[in-house]
């Protein structure tokens, strides 16, 4: 009987280590990326997703200390209540919900606001999720991320300089040329005046040949088509002589046949 106990105690005890594992899914939190100007305060948002009811968890955030300052954080949902602790660079929230919010529909969590100071290059706030409980007071494992921060100016240098580039190929192609004369105070001509540079596509020497060129494909394409037409009308001669030849030899085999025949009637 002790055994079958033992046994039994143990089985139950596996079950109970188990289920907890399978019965809670993985949950993701995620930002999204985020641009903003010097001396302003700025929204960052978190949002989770998975098949969880959320009714607790706790958030370490990290970030520059010097570069962003910490102003407020709130909640999307009435019924959630979040408490923060702000240091060094650091910042600890703790986000509760007594009825557990959903996270299958990607549901924005809470807000943090902060204020850009000095902010140069792209920087990132990144942070780690913990102690994550749904509503049937189950721990379930969950993933963090992180967020870039990018200076609008940077962003609005970076896209002008694309359209810059593209815009300098452009000019490349559709460039003319011009003269250059190069004059003295005395109003005379005091250097080399330089001739406009023909474009390599237009220069006379490649038109030319390209007239040339153009005048033998088209000499060669009328020598193709009487090659064509001689060639098909001493085609037709010849099948013209085949069949007559062919003709007058059946008419002179069925001749003697003919005469046969006659005679044998007389």
């Amino acid at each position: 009987m002790k055994k079958i106990a033992a046994g039994i105690l143990t089985l139950l005890c596996i079950c109970l280590s188990v289920i907890p594992v399978c019965a809670a899914e993985k949950v993701q939190f995620f930002m999204e990326d985020i641009t903003t100007k010097n001396n302003r305060i700025f929204t960052l948002s978190v949002y989770g997703q998975g098949e969880e009811r959320l009714s607790c968890a706790s958030f370490e955030f990290s970030y520059d200390g010097q570069i962003f300052f910490f102003r407020e954080a709130r909640t999307a949902d009435e019924n959630a209540t979040v408490k923060v602790k702000e240091q060094d660079g650091k910042l600890s929230l703790i986000f509760l919900h007594p009825e557990g919010i959903d996270l299958s529909e990607n549901p924005e969590l809470f807000q943090l606001d902060f204020k850009a100071e000095q902010l140069e290059t792209d920087s990132i706030v990144s942070f780690l999720p913990s102690d994550c409980v749904n509503a049937d007071v189950q721990s379930f494992e969950a993933e963090g991320g992180s967020c870039t921060v990018s200076l609008f100016e940077n962003q609005t240098a970076k896209s002008v300089t694309k359209t810059v580039k593209s815009s300098s190929g452009t000019a490349k192609e559709n460039k003319t040329a011009r003269t250059s004369v190069s004059k003295t105070s005395g109003g005379q001509s005091g250097g080399e005046e330089t001739k406009p540079a023909y474009n390599a596509e237009l220069s006379p020497e490649k038109v030319e040949a390209s007239g040339v060129q153009k005048e033998l494909l088209v000499v060669g394409a009328k020598d193709n088509t009487w090659v064509l037409i001689t060639a098909g009308a001493a085609f037709m001669t010849v099948l013209l002589i085949v069949c007559a030849v062919a003709y007058r030899i059946g008419r002179g085999q069925k001749k003697p046949e003919e005469e046969k025949q006659k005679n044998k009637k007389e």
